[in-house]
């Protein structure tokens, strides 16, 4: 049995020890069943799981690297952490899908803007949303990119010839945005989407902006989501503020993949004591039990200062 409390030095060994391969290692708690897992895995997933594990005092068995151990990719958002029919990632961009492409909202009026890390996402778009309208970033400078697709230019192209007919007289003019622009859906990187999601909100306050959490990952911490005021995106309400108690200077990514993690060990848990799934709240959305698999169901929350 390990005590409560954990030096330093302990930990670093322990971490060792589980790390090596075909490694285990157990320890108690009187008020939980024990956990046993077995997993293929990364040396980053192995630290997390341990450290989730000791954290909040499980009782568990250990395996890592044996045979017959169930494999879990390295890219968390991009897995389906063994038991649920999709990854996180794919659940917010049918999320996002089932609220942009409602029978009553016009296609038309719906914009994708993307990047070309992600043409294989926009080919399935383009397959089962044909009307919609896409745009691949191809400026170098976002703003005219911007201009462009909200037909701004045009309307600045036309502010300059009227001021030319007389210098003398100073004319404000703010410029007019396209009109058949209700939504956008940025499919997108941190580091595109942190200088022109800003832009695009800034000149169309009433158009809904829409994007999923790999816009938000790269991000140093958690303070920086405040550059994306007024996005939607599909996650639970709590989320941040969950990472920002826990430790708000590290990057997004890595505390996501911990919430992520400790998801999959609390699935475990109920799955070992037989005890049933239905409507579950976890760190990435309300769990059900489907016949074969888990479906996750997430909110769509508009990121405000009061939300981080």
């Amino acid at each position: 049995m390990l005590k409560q409390k954990y030096s330093l030095t302990f930990f670093t060994v322990l971490l060792f020890f589980v790390l090596s391969s075909c490694a285990s290692i157990s320890t108690s708690n009187l008020k939980n069943k024990e956990i046993y897992i077995n997993y293929n895995t990364s040396n980053k997933n192995k630290e997390y799981i341990i450290e989730n594990l000791l954290l909040d005092q499980k009782k568990f068995n250990a395996v890592f690297n044996e045979e017959g151990g169930l494999k879990i990719k390295n890219d968390l958002l991009s897995s389906n952490l063994l038991y649920f029919c999709n990854s996180v990632e794919k659940d917010q961009q049918i999320q996002i899908e089932k609220n942009l492409f409602k029978k009553e909202n016009d296609e038309k009026n719906t914009f994708v803007i993307y990047s070309k890390d992600f043409l294989s996402y926009i080919n399935e778009l383009r397959i089962n949303y044909p009307n919609v309208n896409y745009y691949e970033i191809d400026e170098k400078s976002y703003e005219l990119f911007s201009n462009k697709i909200l037909n701004i230019d045009s309307s600045i192209i036309r502010s300059k010839e009227i001021q030319k007919l007389d210098f003398e007289i100073e004319i404000t003019h703010e410029p007019r945005r396209r009109q058949d622009l209700q939504r956008i859906y940025f499919v997108i990187n941190y580091s595109e989407a942190k200088s022109l999601i800003p832009i695009f909100i800034s000149n169309a306050l009433d158009v809904s902006y829409y994007g999923t959490s790999r816009i938000l990952i790269e991000a140093p911490n958690v303070k920086k989501i405040n550059d994306f005021e007024g996005l939607f995106i599909p996650i639970p309400e709590q989320f941040f503020k969950t990472i920002s108690e826990k430790n708000p200077t590290n990057s997004l990514k890595q505390e996501y993949e911990k919430l992520l993690i400790s998801d999959l060990l609390v699935i475990e848990q109920y799955f070992q004591t037989n005890k049933k799934l239905k409507n579950l709240k976890l760190n990435s959305g309300y769990v059900s039990s489907n016949q074969s698999c888990l479906r996750r169901n997430m909110p769509i929350l508009q990121i405000k200062p009061e939300n981080i």
